[in-house]
């Protein structure tokens, strides 16, 4: 599958069953107005390069319904080191759909920088 990128504004539903996401432009913002579902085979990409949301990280945002399956892959970026307690809310929506979580999160700095994801989407190093 391909990869949609890029901040602003999707009004309409977006399915992802074998491709990824990937918020901001490289850090940013993507609003879906509509439900947003991603199956096991689908990746959501999120790049940290600070602690502001939609500026200095990246960040989903679903007026609507979301699934939340498949992969959620964390870089950091910029010569960002993000310390003990910070957190990032990678993910927004109005409703979780059948509670759905992650089934893999893939985050190549937890080997020097733990973290761990929150039920609510949020990623706070330990």
């Amino acid at each position: 599958g391909g990869t949609l990128m890029g901040s602003g504004v999707i009004t309409g539903n977006v399915t992802i069953y074998n491709g990824a996401v990937a918020p901001g432009n490289p850090l940013g913002a993507l609003t879906i107005v509509g439900y947003y579902i991603q199956y096991p085979a689908g990746t959501l990409r999120i790049d940290l390069g600070g602690t502001t949301a939609g500026v200095n990280y990246d960040v989903l945002n679903v007026n609507g319904q979301a699934a939340l399956n498949g992969t959620l892959v964390i870089s950091q970026t910029n010569g960002f080191l993000a310390m003990a307690g910070d957190s990032f809310r990678v993910a927004n929506y109005t409703s979780l759909y059948f509670d759905v979580k992650f089934i893999t999160i893939t985050n190549p700095i937890a080997a020097t920088h733990p973290a761990v994801v929150n039920s609510d989407h949020s990623v706070r190093r330990r």
